[in-house]
């Protein structure tokens, strides 16, 4: 049987310091103060703990300080986190998100990756029982399963919709052939057409170096040859990004001659940030000042840097504080609010089909730094 997660001796300790810190500092936050209910709102936190794949015991444990961070910044008594282990397994997952419904949880916040987050809406779905999963894969959205993690959809309209207010006409598409890169490409594609933005081509790629530079060389002859006024990458620095950034302007494809799109983030590391094609090229990201805030603010009390999903689950738990301080229950309807929930990344809000907006800055490269160029949305609203 699936029990309640013991948290370890180490996880406590920075629990308790945070508590001590947050007392002592008065801490403000985001979230409207709430009345006093009766009882806490429990949530079910399903954490990667005990996953075989490497580094989710790292993002557990960053979620989880996340998470526990937001619950005290509601204020004391005010949700109580529930936590179980999924190890990553959609058998396990199904098995903790019943548990938690058991134990009194009136909403799941979590898991991951999407099969295991599908196992779980499906799992308490008879119940009634919502589901924030950290996922950000649109095609398992809808019902009672809501993603949390920012969508290829919403970072292609964002460039896309700013690229044509900025004279944009014209693309080609740069990704690799794999699940993600096909998705990726379609994404585009859509996002593209519905702002009125013409695909003139598109090149894609294994992912082996032989494969990316080999592409190059095609990639310079299809710009030569179709003229696109921009051309959009959909990899990222662990993928393709630093080899395309580097070889295609020594291939003469000039950044200065033609826009260098992103729809990954570029602001990743300091070797990306060099790279010579990036230099003035666009890409997405949150809110860069309120995210620097909360990774500042996450240093300070558990002493490490947060995983870069690390923000999703205060933001999960954020929208469910908000909910509650206006004596909301967490109901499809009452997640789907128009003007949407404030979260440590900016404004985001849930679609009727589960997936969301979040309000995105544009950003460009200048000397090997990052610049606003739009920043993003404050209101939802007119």
């Amino acid at each position: 049987m699936l029990n309640l997660l013991e948290i370890k001796s180490k996880t406590l300790c920075k629990v308790a310091t945070l508590l001590i810190i947050l007392l002592l500092t008065g801490c403000n936050s985001s979230i409207n103060p709430l009345s006093n209910n009766s009882s806490p709102t429990k949530i079910g936190l399903l954490l990667p703990y005990g996953s075989e794949i490497r580094g989710d015991e790292q993002l557990a444990i960053s979620l989880e300080n996340s998470a526990r961070l937001a619950a005290n910044d509601l204020g004391y008594g005010k949700v109580q986190l529930l936590v179980y282990a999924t190890e990553g397994k959609p058998k396990l997952a199904s098995l903790a998100a019943k548990k938690a419904v058991q134990d009194g949880a009136e909403i799941i916040l979590g898991p991951l990756r999407s099969d295991v987050a599908t196992a779980a809406a499906r799992a308490v779905a008879n119940k009634n029982i919502n589901v924030l999963t950290f996922s950000n894969n649109s095609a398992i959205s809808g019902n009672n399963l809501f993603l949390l993690g920012t969508t290829f959809d919403n970072i292609a309209g964002r460039l896309a919709k700013f690229a044509k207010k900025s004279g944009s006409e014209s693309w080609l598409i740069i990704y690799p052939r794999t699940k993600e890169g096909e998705i990726a490409k379609k994404t585009v594609v859509k996002a593209a057409t519905k702002n009125d933005i013409t695909i003139l081509g598109n090149v894609s790629f294994d992912l082996t170096a032989k494969s990316i530079v080999e592409a190059v060389p095609e990639i310079a002859d299809l710009i030569e040859t179709t003229q696109p006024d921009s051309i959009m990458l959909t990899s990222n620095s662990a993928g393709a990004l630093p080899l395309l950034g580097q070889l295609l302007p020594e291939k003469g494809v000039n950044p200065k001659l033609v826009q260098y799109i992103g729809l990954a983030r570029w602001d990743v590391s300091k070797e990306t940030l060099r790279l010579p094609g990036l230099q003035g090229g666009w890409f997405a990201l949150p809110d860069p000042i309120l995210a620097s805030k909360f990774s500042s603010r996450y240093k300070t009390i558990f002493n490490q840097t947060p995983h870069p999903l690390a923000s999703l689950a205060y933001d999960g738990v954020a929208i469910i504080g908000s909910l509650r301080s206006k004596r909301k229950n967490m109901s499809s309807k009452n997640l789907k609010q128009e003007f949407g929930f404030l979260g440590v990344n900016g404004l985001l809000r849930f679609a009727d089909d589960g997936s969301n907006e979040r309000a995105l800055s544009i950003a460009t490269i200048k000397k090997n730094k990052v610049k606003v160029i739009d920043p993003a949305l404050k209101s939802f609203l007119p």
